[in-house]
């Protein structure tokens, strides 16, 4: 499952400590609003359904800023996408107002690793050798349900990014196709659709699979 432009008028849901502040109407954009995964909070708990079958959550452990010669404010995300997973894994990212940068831990260094804003098209080598190509679309806005305890669910407005994301190999063939709604506050998708060449009609696609955000689970 998957893992983006400023997403300033996305509401401050993550930081309230009642379901009526999760619910505040919207703020202007600030720095700290535009950072990837500015939403996150630990504990947090990412619900999300594959073909319709909820899997187990994915949870937020922690979450920490860092600066960057490419970004004043990119973030360290710590969490699990498993529930057998012992050590969480580690994201980290950066953006400036068009990009988001995967950063290397390692060597210190940032790789483009999607687009931000509408009307985008980014290739990306991956490690693998082939090229990911991400067109994006007009930045929309959704309903995700959001849930405060046991009971408490809300239907939270979240701004969101369509982006399609097509993986070409060494020959130029298009292989796997992605059809996502990318949700910058998020840092990941909030759903989407895998899709492969349709052998049965010449450029055409058939549906792998599908996946959806089905509740953001605060503690």
């Amino acid at each position: 499952m998957p893992p983006f432009i400023a997403a300033g008028r996305l509401l401050p849901v993550i930081v309230a400590a009642s379901l009526p502040a999760l619910l505040a109407s919207t703020t202007q954009a600030t720095a700290q609003s535009r950072s990837v995964g500015f939403m996150l909070r630990p504990g947090m708990q990412l619900s999300y359904a594959s073909d319709g079958v909820e899997s187990p959550p994915w949870i937020i452990d922690s979450i920490g800023t860092f600066s960057t010669s490419i970004s004043p404010t990119c973030v360290r995300i710590h969490l699990r996408t498993n529930p057998s997973q012992t050590v969480p894994e580690t994201r980290a990212h950066c953006s400036d107002s068009a990009t988001m940068y995967q950063w290397d831990e390692r060597t210190g260094t940032p790789r483009p690793a999607r687009p931000l804003r509408s009307g985008m098209t980014l290739e990306v080598r991956q490690a693998n050798g082939l090229l990911a190509r991400f067109e994006t679309g007009t930045m929309d806005v959704e309903r995700v349900p959001v849930r405060l305890g046991t009971t408490a669910t809300s239907m939270t407005p979240l701004e969101v990014l369509p982006t399609i994301v097509t993986t070409i190999d060494s020959a130029g063939r298009a292989v796997r196709r992605l059809r996502e709604r990318f949700a910058t506050g998020l840092a990941t998708a909030t759903g989407g659709v895998f899709e492969v060449p349709d052998s049965t009609q010449p450029g055409g696609w058939r549906v792998a699979r599908r996946f959806e955000l089905v509740a953001i689970r605060l503690p």
